[in-house]
């Protein structure tokens, strides 16, 4: 059956002003702003009102109502979320001719992605509970860092359960370092397996059906100079440490409340807040290692128009916005813009290969609800896991 074709998504132009507020992408972006704030006042709220120590009080220090307050917390961040994930799963992509889907098959997949995230989002809230009554701060923090690992660990498999993704046999992309995976979504863009070390890169079967086989080639080899590199590396170690430092910070503001549901939240907040802070930060990094993986390629002898059209047929199955404005880029997306891959960077400037979405997808060990919650994923279980790449 024919799926409709990205490239005919309305108002994707940007020869006129108007139209460019009215894109698919722009659209999601605010939806993305919406949900990250919604988390973020939130946030606020919880540390600013007392509700943490109330649930301490509340459960009397006993485990068991403990932890039936952290299930209940991990029901209300399903029900919060839920609206967001109908908008950008279910009625942007349908507005913005991005699909067809019936609302029962994304309802659906929506549970199914829901049900699994949401099982280990709530093992790990758990586990910070039973380390901080035997360990105190100390033990959140060594849970944090030993499900973050862990996460990067099994990630293929989480995203299976979660997206429903397959893998599967194509001659395209037979190669030891790489494996196709088939996924309902045609946003899905894989991402490179591995702790600190790559071992294979995941290529759509959306890749292989509508790109070239040049073109195929040339995205593979773009990823593979991303890791020859140590750019890949550089990422990876990055976006740890950034979050284990945000562990950190969480537990220090957790004090007296340690050993309850009370500090759990307290945690969770903190921990959310530190990851704010990096979606606004960390995509810079990331953008200098694309500019920095074309730069690479085009040295050893890729034909730079060949780059651009590369990423112009990647730009279709994402946002469909190949420009827009240099503050909104700065601080919301973590991959340059078509019309921008030729822009010059300085070698010298620190960067790291996909260490914003990283980051991102790893705040679930911390209970940061923001990795799904982002303008890229929101309502869009095949890309919670493995977020969209270069």
């Amino acid at each position: 059956m024919a799926q409709s074709n990205p490239d005919t998504t309305p108002a994707v132009s940007v020869s006129d002003g108007r139209a460019v507020s009215m894109t698919y992408g722009r659209a999601r972006l605010l939806l993305g702003i919406i949900g990250v704030g919604t988390w973020v006042l939130l946030s606020v709220f919880v540390l600013m009102s007392g509700v943490p120590a109330w649930l301490a009080r509340l459960a009397q220090g006993n485990l068991v109502p403990d932890a039936l307050i952290i299930i209940g917390l991990s029901l209300v961040v399903v029900a919060i979320q839920a609206p967001l994930d109908v908008f950008g799963g279910y009625l942007l992509p349908r507005r913005h001719g991005r699909g067809s889907e019936r609302i029962a098959s994304f309802v659906g997949r929506w549970l199914r992605g829901v049900a699994a995230y949401q099982v280990v989002y709530l093992f790990a809230g758990i586990l910070l509970l039973v380390a901080s009554r035997g360990f105190g701060v100390l033990g959140m923090v060594l849970v944090g860092v030993a499900a973050s690992v862990g996460l990067l660990a099994v990630r293929t498999r989480f995203a299976v359960l979660v997206g429903g993704l397959r893998t599967l046999d194509s001659d395209e992309a037979a190669r030891d370092d790489a494996a196709v995976i088939a996924s309902s979504d045609i946003g899905f863009t894989g991402g490179i397996e591995g702790v600190f070390h790559a071992r294979r890169q995941l290529v759509p079967r959306t890749w292989i059906d509508k790109h070239s086989r040049e073109t195929l080639s040339l995205a593979m080899r773009r990823r593979r100079e991303a890791v020859t590199s140590g750019l890949w590396f550089r990422g990876r170690v990055a976006s740890l440490v950034f979050i284990w430092i945000g562990f950190a910070l969480a537990g220090t503001c957790v004090g007296d409340l340690a050993g309850t549901s009370g500090g759990v939240l307290t945690f969770a907040a903190v921990f959310t807040l530190w990851s704010f802070i990096g979606l606004l930060f960390l995509p810079t990094l990331s953008r200098r290692a694309s500019l920095s993986v074309d730069r690479r390629v085009v040295r050893d002898g890729v034909d730079p128009a060949d780059l651009s059209a590369l990423a112009a047929a990647l730009d279709t199955m994402q946002d469909g916005e190949p420009m827009r404005p240099r503050w909104i880029e700065r601080v919301f997306h973590p991959i340059p813009n078509v019309s921008s891959r030729n822009r010059e960077e300085s070698p010298s400037r620190f960067a790291a290969w996909d260490v914003a979405r990283t980051a991102a997808f790893l705040g679930m060990s911390g209970l940061s609800p923001l990795g799904r919650a982002v303008h890229c994923n929101s309502g869009r279980p095949s890309l919670w896991i493995y977020l969209p790449l270069d």
